[in-house]
């Protein structure tokens, strides 16, 4: 039946940030990641799978095991995702929708100096690039930063894991995308692990081989002859959705590229076509339009609470600047989509 019990979480996390002097700005999925649709319609079908076990078990009385079939087969409706905008709007809540996910989105958001920090459970923050993030956040406020720079003196039994091993090493895993696949071989939402890969085999075998076209066809599971091609495509399919994401531009106004791609590097198709100005602002600043179908939404009222009172204007500091991460950004309007 119709609820809106799923605002709650989120309307306590404003509380908690209103109580500690934040000013959030909240970010939402948008559209549908073409390389990711596969995966996506894989998942759909395993939630529809839970709810129809929940079903059975609930006939049969078996009230606790239904429970537990129900939590894994909990989607996010557009319709949450619509009424959760009206609920926030209504409290003077900034927002921004991304085009098409809400990591690369955060990425861009801190990196562009809009946002101090951002605040996830999502490890995919760091591949992203994110300068700033804030993960295992408590009820009483308390959670841990991370700084992509730290990176940098990371250490295991007292030797540099990133650093030392050659010259310019930070550069190549910063700057020229290594960390990034690092991740990749580790197994990400944009590709599985080869099975035995895990953090550890990752960066030991790419601080060997300097490369993940190298790297790969040297671990013992590695696929091999057209198998070993696939794999590795897909493998430069997620690190092009790391690095060159479409994201929202509050400065330009428009879709900008995470991280200008470099000449030659082709269409990109697989990270989903560009908007135009007006869509984009539409979809990304405004949320009059569905970002999944790009139909004109009505917002519902706020569904529970009734008129809610704009949260009153809190102070918040100006965030230091950005350190600079991998190639320099190039002007906002450089690569703005048309």
């Amino acid at each position: 039946e119709p609820t809106a019990a799923y605002l709650t979480f989120t309307l306590r996390m404003l509380g908690l940030f209103a109580e500690h002097g934040v000013r959030p700005l909240l970010v939402f999925d948008g559209g549908e990641l073409p390389m990711k649709a596969r995966q996506n319609r894989g998942r759909r079908e395993s939630r529809g799978e839970h709810r129809e076990a929940a079903a059975q078990l609930r006939a049969q009385g078996r009230e606790r095991e239904a429970w537990a079939q129900e939590q894994k087969g909990v989607s996010v409706s557009s319709a949450m995702v619509h009424a959760t905008i009206a609920e926030i709007r209504a409290r003077g809540v900034p927002f921004v929708v991304a085009p098409y996910e809400a990591d690369a989105q955060l990425a861009h958001l801190v990196e562009s100096g809009h946002a101090a920090a951002a605040l996830t459970e999502d490890s995919d923050l760091l591949p992203f690039g994110c300068p700033r993030t804030l993960y295992k956040m408590e009820p009483s406020g308390g959670c841990e930063l991370i700084e992509y720079s730290d990176l940098q003196n990371a250490e295991e039994r007292g030797s540099h894991l990133f650093d030392g091993e050659w010259r310019d090493e930070w550069e190549a895993w910063s700057r020229d995308g290594l960390f990034v696949d690092m991740c990749v071989l580790a197994g990400t939402d944009y590709l599985p692990s080869i099975v035995g890969v895990g953090v550890k085999t990752a960066h030991r075998e790419l601080r060997r081989a300097k490369s993940l076209e190298r790297a790969v066809p040297r671990l013992p599971n590695a696929p091999r002859g057209d198998d070993l091609n696939d794999y590795l495509a897909h493998a430069r399919q997620a690190r092009h959705a790391f690095l060159h994401h479409w994201v929202w531009s509050p400065d330009a106004g428009a879709l900008v590229r995470l991280r200008p791609p470099p000449p030659g590097l082709g269409t990109l198709d697989h990270l989903g076509p560009p908007l135009d100005r007006e869509t984009a602002r539409r979809v990304c600043a405004e949320a009059t339009l569905d970002a999944r179908t790009l139909q004109p939404i009505t917002l519902p009222p706020p569904p529970i609470h009734g008129a809610a009172a704009p949260l009153p204007p809190i102070p918040v500091p100006e965030p230091p600047p950005p350190p600079p991460m991998w190639p320099p950004r190039a002007a906002a309007a450089q690569r703005a989509a048309p």
